[in-house]
Formats: C-alpha cells, structure tokens, sequence
C-alpha cells in the first residue's frame, strides 16, 4: 500500500472529544495504528519544537490547522482548508471531500468505488481532490466480536431508544414516536468536552437500544450526504434504520427505508417483531458488508491509492 515515503502520520487538530471531526480523526488513528505507522496527534497549542516532521503525512481539517507546520518533502491530506498557504511550498497536497450526490453529476470526475470519486488537479480544481464516506470507528476484529456476540444482541428486551450525539429538530420525531409508542428516549452526549460518551459505552448504549435509527436533517437528506452513524450502527450489531433514500441505495435496498422519519420508525418497530432468525440473517449480512467494505482501514487504502497517484 505504501509506495509513497513517509516517515509518520501527523493528525492535526481535533483532539479526542473537542468536535464531531474529532472522531474522523481517531478513526484514521486507529486503522493507521493498525497498518503500523507512526502516529502523532498535535494541534496548534502544542510545542513542536523539537519534532522532525520530514517527509511526514500530515491529515488535518480547516477549522484547526493553524499553526500547522508547512514542510517541503511533506504530504498533506485537507478536509475545507483556506487553501491559501498550502500553495508556496514544495508540497504534495490532496484535498478531501465527503461523498454527496453532486459528485455523481460531474464527468471529470474518476469513479474508485461505490460512492468513491477521484479527481485530477486542472483548470476546475488547483489540487486533485478525493471524494468518499466515513466509516464505522470498528475495525473488522472487532466487528466479528459483535458477530459473535449476536443473539445477546439481539435478544435486547429493553424499551430503551438511546440517541447519542447532537439534538436535531428531526432527532424531536424520534422522541414523539417513543412518546406515541410507549418506549423511553435517551439522550447521551453531544456537548464536547462536558458530556462525552466513551466508545465502550457508547457501543453498549446503541445495542441496548429497542431500535437505532440513524435519522439525518432535511439537509443531509437533500445532498445524499452518507453518515458515519449507519456504518456504526450496523457494526454494533443494529439494524439499519435511515429516512435518506441515498444511504438506503448505498446499502442497495437492505436497509429499514422511509422517507417519512415516523413511519421508518414505526417499521423499525415492525423489524424487531419478526422472528429471531430472520432479523439475525439480514443483520448479520448487513455486518458482513460494513466489515469488508466500510471500515478506516477501506478509507486508508482508498487514501493511500490517491496520494499515490499524485507522488
């Protein structure tokens, strides 16, 4: 995978638990890890005096890269950067974008994979940009405990719906179909550095959970935007529940599916009245395939695959 040469990953900004981005980051921190790569996590407020960063890859987003250092003989992987500094260096830059359905609109642009789009540096883009959807923050390891773990999973008997992350107006019908429906809604999370949710745990509350909608704003929906939340969910050993009809073709229609956020709910409900056997089958298919398609260490190798296209 590695034909570029770097002597180690620098992930700048987003500490662990200070924004949403933060959880990007400690997903490529753990596949890295995995591949073996030496892996540093700074920000602006660190002293970086005394670090060789020569010939390092250094992965940042644009609300926190200042004070990042700007080295010559270094790659630099940029999620919504001011592009404004990254321009006088001898540098090799690649842009990251999420996946959202205007990329399917441009013929310039190469397809990787499913929902993977690379592009060229040109007229029409100063660097060459990839574009492509997060993942679960489960390696493949780890999903397979779930696997093994299924029919615990499963045989959930609490009426719990536990959300964890920031309060939508849509996450407000989820809480009114518990309300209608006799089952209790739990907020977890979603104010950094005050309320956060360890991964453990935070696993643990999903899979308690009576059903694990991963319900997206009107905004999301519109753009065809992938969550993180749906790979994660499924990794947990959840049924996957969406009201975006994009998420519900990427997983080519074996998703609970309504546009409608109360009636996918209530056939989310629906789902977890069936028989045993045959939610187990269709949610470990689901597992399956966020394992051997959708983890960080899917995205590294996409990663890895472009900037060797511009070494």
């Amino acid at each position: 995978m590695n034909q570029i040469n770097i002597s180690q990953v620098v992930l700048w900004g987003h500490k662990l638990h200070t924004s949403q981005h933060s959880y990007i980051h400690y997903g490529f921190y753990k596949a890295l890890q995995e591949f073996g790569y030496i892996i540093l996590w700074l920000d602006k407020d660190d002293n970086v005096t005394n670090i060789d960063f020569s010939n390092s890859l250094f992965i940042t987003e644009g609300q926190v890269d200042k004070n990042i250092p700007i080295i010559d003989n270094c790659y630099y992987v940029l999620f919504n950067c001011d592009l404004t500094k990254y321009k006088w260096k001898d540098i090799k830059v690649l842009l990251l974008r999420v996946y959202t359905k205007e990329c399917e609109r441009y013929v310039r642009l190469k397809k990787l994979d499913k929902y993977v789009y690379y592009e060229d540096a040109s007229i029409y883009n100063e660097f060459p940009t990839l574009y492509m959807p997060w993942a679960t923050d489960l390696l493949p390891y780890e999903i397979d405990e779930n696997i093994k773990n299924i029919d615990d999973i499963i045989d959930n008997s609490k009426k719990d719906v536990n959300f964890i992350g920031t309060f939508t107006n849509e996450q407000s019908c989820v809480r009114f179909f518990c309300i209608l429906n006799d089952l209790k809604f739990n907020k977890f999370g979603g104010e950094f550095n005050k309320t956060n949710v360890g991964f453990k745990t935070h696993q643990y509350l999903i899979q308690q959970s009576y059903i694990a909608p991963a319900i997206q704003t009107e905004f999301q929906v519109n753009h065809g935007y992938i969550p993180c939340r749906i790979f994660k969910n499924i990794s947990y050993g959840k049924m996957g529940i969406t009201n975006s009809l994009a998420v519900a073709e990427f997983f080519n229609g074996n998703l609970i599916y309504n546009s409608d956020i109360l009636k996918t709910l209530a056939l989310g409900v629906e789902f977890e009245n069936m028989d045993k056997e045959t939610k187990k089958a269709r949610i470990l298919f689901l597992m399956e395939y966020v394992k051997q398609n959708h983890t960080y260490l899917n995205r590294i190798k996409i990663l890895f695959k472009c900037l060797n296209r511009i070494n």
